[in-house]
């Protein structure tokens, strides 16, 4: 009778300490992947202004903008350079606009100017941009589509190039 009391009592230890180690293994597995897969937050870079994000990796920043006539706003951008080498001489720019009347505009005349620095920007790296939009007195005031495209300063048309539409509302 003793050992099979002896017996049955280290079964119920044992399958305690199973139970328990379980229970520890599955909350480990919880918590490390909810760690490293469960969030939907900006990717974080130091000095990166407008973080890009998993729903769009390669270039963010603010979509609308409100611009008064004679003044000039700060755009912050992110971009990430998804290119195999170096993204050369990545610079934004507005590309193109369709102003008020539904067409499309010729920056030079309309007023609005954007200025931007260019940079290397290394593989797989992210960067951040702050750049001047302007419109002069000659701007005409409503609603613009525009597109805000970082590419190759110098040689434009790289695979990497990444583009994005704004809206941008002049008062």
């Amino acid at each position: 009778m003793e050992k099979r009391g002896w017996i049955k009592g280290f079964a119920i230890a044992l399958a305690i300490i199973t139970f328990v180690l379980v229970i520890l293994g599955l909350a480990f597995f919880y918590y490390a992947t909810h760690f490293m897969f469960g969030k939907s937050e900006p990717i974080k870079v130091p000095g990166i202004p407008v973080p890009t994000t998993p729903s769009d990796p390669y270039l963010s920043f603010k979509s609308d903008i409100l611009l008064k006539i004679g003044e000039s706003e700060i755009i912050e951008i992110g971009f990430y350079c998804s290119a195999t080498g170096t993204c050369e001489n990545a610079k934004p720019q507005i590309i193109d606009c369709i102003g008020p009347e539904g067409s499309k505009i010729d920056l030079n005349e309309s007023g609005i100017t954007f200025n931007a620095i260019e940079d290397n920007v290394k593989s797989h790296q992210n960067i951040g941009y702050r750049a001047t939009l302007s419109a002069s007195n000659q701007t005409q005031s409503g609603n613009y589509i525009c597109k805000i495209k970082v590419d190759d300063s110098k040689n434009p048309g790289q695979e990497w190039a990444k583009s994005k539409q704004i809206i941008l509302t002049i008062e």
